[in-house]
């Protein structure tokens, strides 16, 4: 049997479970004999109907609501509680309304963001008509979420991250959502279930010393990405350091254009060596797994793992993995692995990784200019793929200052697993020995990398001193051996002596000199002077460094603080030679005053092949104690000597004024990507609220988006509501209600579909209820409702089809005694297009029960109901309304 089917019957009889104890065992819940500390609150209606229809009964085939015989329903249910006093169950269903036959289908599903959605994860979301407020305390995609809790165990479905570490070569981490299983004592185990629903991938970008990234995708599944900046060898690309990052402490994300803005343009890693080698610098990177273009649900694809653990001593533990994925697009991936960990946090770690994989489980890409343009990471699609590692780390002394620490890998062209991704076949392995005192350093370390058919060799030797609290010396000396196929071995020691001095005012001066002592004679020279300081004056820093020799650059920078939090600030350096290059930065980072925050940073790399500029640019005013603004700017360029120029311009602002009870937040971005061909996107989300008086609320919500490239891809749906409910005098109450929706759909090609095979809709919709209690047993409710829309099937081709339907119901309710209601409704419909005018009566009752059970039986004398978005029919027939609330 398919997993899908399990889980869907899995699901279904927990919630027929509740529903049943819901219906059969409330006063056992509500008695707290099996439930304790509970809170449970639900909502359940049926709807029993006979429609004998007849007319244009093609209009209304496909909806649910129009057969003959009509059984529809919607659960909605939150439940908290204790079960037996040892496990915690939170419970959350809405079903939303179905059939019947379909109530307890797709529960599993995700729904889909919308592109609004994506703006703020904080979105506004106003209760229309009230004061009431949304507090959720379930995370869920879908209809369901479920989550059981108790010392040992933890099971969820719905939205969670899931961290698979154990085994350093499997390394996933990832935001699903689906079902997940955590079970933690001796025999440790965490499985995991979900349907993908949209594409994974990975973007891989060098970071370029500024803060705005791009990923290779826009419209990204909101919430679904994974970011982790990582430090690489420039030599042997081995990771160094890794740390995940945490989206709005470490960087604001924007779904809707895949932009990244780290909160820090600042490295988090210390540097790992004096010496500067042919190779370069040790690099950051920073990785991005997520999530973008939304599947069709009916794709049967299932994808699970399960992380194993099982502790033989209370030291020593044995790990197993497993993990399949399916995509649209290319075989089942796997990966499984084993591993042993042996962890004395004393004195000894040691440990052995073995993972497998086999095909890939979602595309790579890799940008070195800040996501400005991206090539694909070519895999090699072999079908398994094996990777080794060890490590073992001992405190070799009783005093605990001298530790020795050793490694090896070994991996296959094509593994790939959620932490690396091989081209070539690559093994590394190496050892060091360290002594850390006080004021005193000493480390030895041998690494040797071999990637494909080239090696590299390096012996390292490094001595710190601190000989006061104001200065320190380093002593480093570096033998590389770099083994090439069809070359000549590269031989080259190197030594640099550096020295580091503060001063009491907080200014510093800082050198080095680097010579190569020896060299092979296809090496070159390496032999760099280098000296820098900073200078602090009152609320000016100055910074400086030069290097002479066979590498020759100079960096000049300045800021300035204009308060404690804030600075402006500018870098320049160039290095020179064949190879030159220039970058220039420019940032602010500033509190100008306690009303205004400004962010800016523009960064130009000049060089041979190509000139990069990349642009922030960001203001906060808080122009009164009411109102705040912003704006931003971004700008990236690239000039490129073999490929076409490329520009992208982003331009937002947000408005938020609050005072007294009204609220106003409105956010508008722009975005302009000048290729050869032109793509513009404009959104814009507003939202008001008005709380005139206890008794009167208003609202509005605009959200606009628009794309253009070939054709134009536009949305627009704006609404405002009023509510009157008074509170000494209850007799009159009313809503009001108007929306204008306006979509045309050109652009989506990626489906196949033909350019504008889409449909576009422009309505207006207004509503008017009245509710009015003539005395205590009778109440005179009044609907006024007109709808105006314009349709055609194609977004091109097909011309508009235009509606108008009018709707006026009027409704009585006699209370016979406070359990039973008798109601009464005359309804008018007339719709233009159809040239149809109908009218007829709706007669029923309503009985109360005990336990807030009600149950309502009519007849539907009517040749219509009240959905506008029908033209000709007859609907009679008999219909019976259960409705059940706790």
């Amino acid at each position: 049997m398919e997993i899908k089917k399990i889980s869907s019957i899995i699901i279904t009889t927990f919630i027929l479970a509740l529903v049943f104890s819901i219906f059969v065992g409330a006063e056992e819940i509500n008695k707290g004999e099996f439930y304790q500390g509970k809170f449970f609150v639900g909502f359940t209606e049926l709807y029993f109907g006979e429609n004998n229809l007849t007319g244009d009964i093609e209009l209304i085939e496909d909806s649910d609501k129009f057969e003959k015989n009509v059984d529809m329903g919607r659960i909605n249910f939150y439940l908290q509680g204790k079960i037996k006093g040892k496990y915690l169950i939170t419970a959350w269903l809405d079903t939303e309304e179905e059939s019947l036959d379909e109530i307890f289908k797709n529960l599993d599903e995700r729904k889909q963001n919308t592109p609004f959605e994506k703006i703020d994860a904080e979105k506004y979301y106003p209760v229309y008509g009230d004061d009431s407020q949304v507090v959720s305390e379930t995370n869920t995609a879908g209809k369901l979420y479920l989550k059981l809790e108790s010392d040992e165990l933890n099971a969820i479905w719905g939205n969670y991250k899931l961290n698979y570490e154990n085994n350093k070569l499997i390394n996933l981490s990832k935001n699903i959502y689906g079902a997940n299983i955590d079970y933690d004592n001796r025999f440790a185990f965490n499985t995991y279930w979900y349907q993908p629903f949209s594409t994974q991938t990975r973007d891989e970008l060098e970071l370029t010393g500024g803060i705005l990234y791009y990923l290779r995708q826009d419209d990204l599944i909101a919430g679904s990405e994974n970011v982790k900046l990582e430090l690489r060898d420039s030599s042997t690309n081995r990771v160094l350091e890794s740390r995940n990052l945490k989206a709005g402490e470490d960087y604001e994300i924007n779904y809707l254009q895949g932009r990244i803005t780290l909160k820090s343009k600042h490295n988090i890693f210390d540097d790992q060596s004096l010496i500067d080698d042919q190779d370069g610098s040790d690099k950051y990177f920073m990785v991005v797994d997520y999530q973008y273009d939304y599947l069709s649900s009916d794709i049967d694809q299932n994808n699970y793992g399960l992380q194993t653990k099982y502790d033989l001593t209370d030291q020593l533990y044995l790990g197993a993995n497993y993990i399949e994925e399916s995509s649209e697009d290319s075989d089942k991936y796997k990966i499984y692995g084993l591993n042993l960990v042996y962890q004395n946090p004393e004195s000894t770690e040691f440990r052995i990784d073995y993972a497998e994989s086999e095909n890939i489980t979602a595309e790579k890409y890799f940008s070195d200019d800040g996501g400005i343009t991206y090539r694909k990471i070519n895999l090699n699609n072999d079908d398994q793929a094996q990777a080794w590692n060890l490590e073992y780390s001992k405190v070799l002394t009783a005093v605990d200052d001298l530790e020795f620490n050793t490694f090896y890998s070994n991996k296959e062209a094509g593994f790939n697993s959620g932490s690396q991704y091989l081209e070539k076949d690559k093994e590394n392995y190496g050892l060091a020995l360290i002594q850390e005192k006080e004021r005193k350093e000493n480390e030895f370390s041998y690494e040797k990398d071999i990637s494909g058919e080239n090696e590299t060799d390096i012996y390292n030797l490094r001595f710190w001193r601190q000989q006061t609290e104001q200065r320190s010396y380093e002593l480093e000396l570096e033998n590389k051996v770099k083994k090439e196929a069809d070359k000549e071995d590269e031989k080259t020691l190197n030594a640099a002596l550096g020295f580091d001095h503060q001063f009491d005012s907080g200014n510093k001066i800082y050198g080095s000199q680097q010579f190569t002592l020896d060299k092979s004679e296809e090496a070159e020279r390496n032999n760099i002077t280098t000296l820098g300081g900073e200078i602090k004056r009152e609320k000016w820093r100055y910074s400086a460094e030069a290097s002479a020799g066979d590498q020759e650059n100079i960096l000049l920078g300045a800021g300035y603080m204009l308060n404690q939090d804030s600075e402006i600030y500018t870098n320049y350096e160039r290095e020179f030679g064949d190879d030159f290059s220039t970058e220039t930065t420019f940032g602010a980072n500033t509190a100008v005053s306690d009303k205004t925050t400004i962010t800016a940073e523009h960064r130009i790399v000049d060089d041979e092949d190509e000139n990069k500029q990349s642009n922030v640019i960001g203001l906060d005013y808080l122009a009164s104690n009411n109102l705040t603004l912003s704006f931003d700017y971004t700008r990236s360029d690239v000039e490129k000597a073999d490929s076409e120029d490329f520009k992208r311009d982003i331009v937002g602002g947000a408005l938020t004024y609050t005072e007294n009870n009204f609220r106003s937040s409105n956010r508008i971005e722009y975005r302009v990507d000048d290729k050869s061909e032109k793509f513009e996107q404009l959104v814009l989300k507003s939202n008001s609220r008005w709380k005139y008086n206890e008794e009167f609320n208003y609202l509005s919500e605009i959200e606009y988006s628009k794309e253009k490239e070939d054709g134009e891809d536009r949305f627009f749906e704006g609404t405002i509501g009023m509510a009157y409910r008074p509170i000494n005098n209850t007799k009159l109450n009313y809503l009001f209600k108007y929306t204008y929706l306006d979509q045309k759909n050109y652009l989506n090609l990626d489906t196949g579909r033909e350019l504008g095979d889409y449909a576009a809709e422009k309505s207006q919709i207004l509503a008017l209820d009245l509710i009015y209690d003539l005395n205590k047993k009778w109440q005179l409710t009044e609907k006024i409702a007109y709808k105006n829309s314009e349709v055609k099937l194609n977004s091109i081709n097909d011309s508009w089809a235009r509606s108008e339907t009018y709707l006026w119901a009027n409704k009585i309710d006699y209370a016979l005694r406070e359990d039973l209601n008798l109601f009464a409704e005359y309804r008018i419909l007339e719709n233009k297009l159809a040239a149809d005018r109908r009218d007829g009566f709706l007669l029923g009752a309503y009985k109360g029960f005990n336990n807030n059970t009600k149950v309502g039986i009519g007849y539907n004398f009517t040749d219509f109901n009240d959905d506008l978005t029908n033209l000709s029919y007859e609907a009679k027939g008999w219909f019976i309304n259960l409705i059940k609330a706790w």
